[in-house]
């Protein structure tokens, strides 16, 4: 059985084969060059959250116990930490990526058409 991750650049590498295939040239080319620069974003910005989550991992162990300010900015690393831990999920998972991505440029689309057609 063959590892999830190598499944999915499998299916990823056949489906630029599709669009390279049944498409004509003067549409495919944009759309996998839009595809790889999104993958491309998704890997890199996967591993910086990846990276900085652990940073602050490391960081909020070592925080003083005493004293209520100290309280507080662990609280706020707590939420930065947060806001990582959600985001790697995100990046690092296909389909939630483009799921969050096509829910926000519709969400966007229609707003800029609200706008200008109320």
């Amino acid at each position: 059985m063959m590892p999830i991750s190598t499944i999915h650049a499998e299916n990823y590498k056949d489906l630029r084969k599709v669009i390279g295939d049944n498409t004509p040239e003067f549409i495919a080319k944009p759309i996998v060059f839009i595809v790889d620069k999104l993958e491309q974003f998704r890997l890199n910005a996967g591993i910086y959250s990846e990276a900085k989550k652990e940073k602050l991992e490391k960081e909020v162990s070592e925080l003083p116990e005493a004293g209520i300010w100290s309280k507080v900015v662990k609280l706020l690393k707590y939420t930065e930490l947060l806001f990582f831990v959600v985001a790697a999920f995100i990046l690092h998972n296909r389909l939630m990526f483009y799921i969050v991505f096509f829910i926000l440029v519709f969400l966007i689309l229609r707003y800029i058409g609200r706008i200008f057609f109320l």
